[in-house]
């Protein structure tokens, strides 16, 4: 089955709006009939449906995922499937995303150390539990109110592939790659603090430390090449 608007899974989430669709999922606000709010239902591409070592990682990872339970870490609410659609359920954030807010102008300071400082926090929750994000970029830092919250680990970890032509799932991250990463290697906590301090460069001075038309070249500067100093940036 496919996912329309007014379609109801499980008998309890209501689709009410498509708000978006990435590499490997489409995503619906929906509403939780049996306990009255509204949430984000992320569904699985059909292409990714066929594929049973996709599918056990991630009913796995998103299984991992709702166990966090943190103030700036999106809370993961359900992980079900229903015929050949796999989805999970997770909290709306109602402020769009970082990158959003980026494209809109240059932040301020303080404003950047908050959400760093919130990133902080949720990578530190993370890490103690054991969990390894390995897909952080502005796409993934969701905005609710003033809170500033870490969104996609279950579907992060369980379909980004370790490198960066596998699946085709990291292009649109490659920019954020740790050099493990980008070289295939295992993805520790040390990556996540990588790929935030990217995120970090490019809030401070509007652009990446590396720029390059092709991701996997884009991938190997962070293996190969020292960033430009911010401050020859931005002085």
């Amino acid at each position: 089955m496919g996912t329309v608007i007014g379609t109801v899974l499980k008998g309890r989430y209501q689709i009410e709006e498509k708000l978006g669709e990435g590499g490997v999922a489409e995503v619906f606000r929906a509403v939780d009939r049996r306990l009255g709010r509204t949430v984000v239902v992320k569904t699985l591409k059909r292409d990714l449906m066929d594929k049973p070592d996709v599918l056990e990682r991630f009913s796995q990872e998103a299984r991992d995922a709702a166990s966090l339970s943190h103030p700036n870490i999106v809370q993961v609410f359900d992980a079900e499937s229903e015929g050949h659609l796999h989805f999970i359920v997770m909290e709306l954030c109602d402020g769009g995303d970082l990158r959003h807010l980026m494209d809109a102008g240059p932040l301020p300071i303080a404003r950047i150390l908050a959400v760093v400082h919130a990133m902080l926090n949720a990578l530190a929750y993370a890490h103690e539990h054991g969990i390894v994000h390995r897909d952080i970029k502005p796409s993934n830092i969701l905005l609710h109110g003033n809170a500033v919250k870490l969104g996609d680990f279950g579907i992060a970890r369980a379909l980004m592939s370790d490198t960066v032509t596998q699946q085709g799932t990291l292009i649109g991250s490659a920019g954020y790659l740790s050099p493990e990463q980008a070289q295939g290697f295992r993805v520790t906590a040390s990556g996540d603090l990588y790929s935030l301090g990217v995120v970090l460069y490019e809030l401070l001075t509007g652009r990446l430390p590396f720029e390059s038309n092709n991701p996997i070249a884009l991938a190997l500067k962070h293996v190969q090449e020292p960033p430009p100093s911010p401050r020859a940036v931005r002085p």
